[in-house]
């Protein structure tokens, strides 16, 4: 966030600070980059020192031409060719983030890559074509809802005060969330089945293409008029775990002080990021700590301590420790409270480590949500217990790889489209290559 470093190293009251974008958050709790970014499609292209900057990148603007359907293309800082946005009228213009730069209806590239009928949005209106175009109808559909305890479970939202695990090294946000992650349950699907809140609850997960139980995990039931009939929400943001409450490593904490190189350590310099991953594991690349040495600790605020047993083909979890105060030794008058943290952080699960990937047929990308079977708890069951089959997790991979996608054959030069931006860091282009032998 280029503004929020240049207005913290500017102001004063932080800019002798070690951290001054860590101190200017510190005081002000939250940032706006920027600001009336609905219609992002419709900015015009920025000229800034011989670049053109589109969709928060900069390119050569030497390098500009405009091709068909008015599709602008410009070379990134590593020479390639890129479409960065499309004239229309006369007006460079971002765009959106299609190939041909237009909000498209119809997809080209998605009948290059086999799902012709799927070219144009389209959704199953009937159980027929619900059967035809199994492809398109999620894993969740309740016509797979057969049992009366069997639920579609909501795995993808989230809390305002939580983002994965980075939100635990924050005393104030795991104050209010506390490592809690229950199972919210709709009012009268909790009392159909005889659930209360607080009751510890077994969430058994299920595949609806092979059939297969993936294995469960165990959390507390809040009944609630938040979620639909027939639906479950347990957000990932929470039920975190650490093996260990310290470890030791010598200079632990970074400072942000580097062995000198070519470049300076600056993500917006264009020489730098040539540089870096060229010195990977070499001396030049090295964080370098200089003036720290001790005992780290491991998100200390929010994560209770597990234990872990598995065999390669099942696995297990269950929390042995729950959350402590303790002297922080990094920023020790920040964290002078440190040692009155109160919760223990022992009514979360972690309900990733049981899910299957789910490879999407059409966009390769893991479906999130799953059926499960809920059930009371067992005689011994806590709430945070994991139990994974890992073999069965496999087979349901493979079910979902051989029965719904359409694979590649031996004139694909290529394993997937490039543009689709998944992962969102560009790869290298020899990860997508592919040899298929007939």
């Amino acid at each position: 966030m280029p503004k929020l470093k240049e207005t913290a190293t500017n102001d004063e009251r932080y800019s002798k600070e070690e951290f001054p974008v860590y101190a200017y958050l510190r005081d002000h709790g939250v940032w706006m980059e920027e600001d009336k970014i609905f219609n992002a499609m419709e900015r015009e292209l920025k000229m800034e020192e011989g670049e053109v900057v589109s969709h928060g990148h900069k390119f050569d603007a030497a390098s500009m031409s405009i091709g068909a359907g008015g599709v602008i293309t410009a070379k990134d800082h590593k020479g390639k060719d890129t479409k960065i946005g499309i004239e229309i009228d006369g007006k460079k213009m971002e765009g959106f983030a299609t190939l041909s730069k237009k909000l498209e209806f119809y997809t080209q590239w998605a009948t290059d890559w086999k799902w012709r009928e799927y070219a144009m949005p389209f959704y199953p209106r009937n159980d027929k074509e619900k059967t035809e175009m199994v492809h398109l109808v999620s894993q969740v559909n309740h016509m797979y809802m057969k049992e009366e305890n069997s639920f579609a479970l909501n795995t993808i939202f989230r809390y305002p005060y939580n983002v994965h695990t980075r939100s635990a090294n924050s005393k104030h946000l795991m104050e209010i969330s506390q490592n809690h992650d229950p199972i919210w349950i709709y009012t009268k699907d909790a009392q159909r089945l005889g659930f209360k809140r607080g009751d510890a609850v077994r969430v058994k997960i299920v595949d609806t293409v092979s059939g297969l139980e993936s294995g469960y995990f165990v959390a507390m039931a809040i009944p609630t008029e938040a979620v639909m009939p027939g639906t479950l929400a347990c957000s990932h943001h929470g039920g975190r775990w650490k093996l260990t409450n310290h470890v030791t490593i010598p200079n632990g904490v970074t400072d942000g002080k580097v062995a000198p190189s070519t470049a300076p350590r600056d993500l917006s310099n264009k020489e730098y990021l040539k540089e870096s991953p060229a010195n990977i594991g070499k001396e030049g690349g090295q964080i370098k700590i200089e003036d720290y040495s001790g005992t780290a600790g491991l998100n200390s605020c929010g994560v209770p301590v597990a234990e872990i047993q598995m065999d390669g083909k099942v696995g297990k979890l269950k929390y042995v420790e729950g959350i402590k105060g303790f002297k922080a030794e990094r920023f020790p008058a920040y964290n002078r409270d440190s040692e009155n943290i109160w919760w223990d952080g022992l009514s979360g699960s972690w309900q990733n480590a049981v899910a299957a990937p789910h490879p999407d047929p059409v966009s390769g990308m893991h479906c999130w949500h799953h059926k499960v079977i809920i059930e009371a708890a067992e005689p011994g069951d806590k709430i945070g217990d994991i139990f994974v089959n890992y073999d069965n997790n496999f087979k349901v991979y493979q079910a979902w790889r051989d029965q719904l996608t359409r694979g590649l054959d031996s004139n694909s030069t290529i394993r997937r489209p490039r543009h689709i931006k998944r992962p969102w860091v560009t790869l290298d282009p020899s990860a997508y290559d592919v040899t298929i032998k007939s």
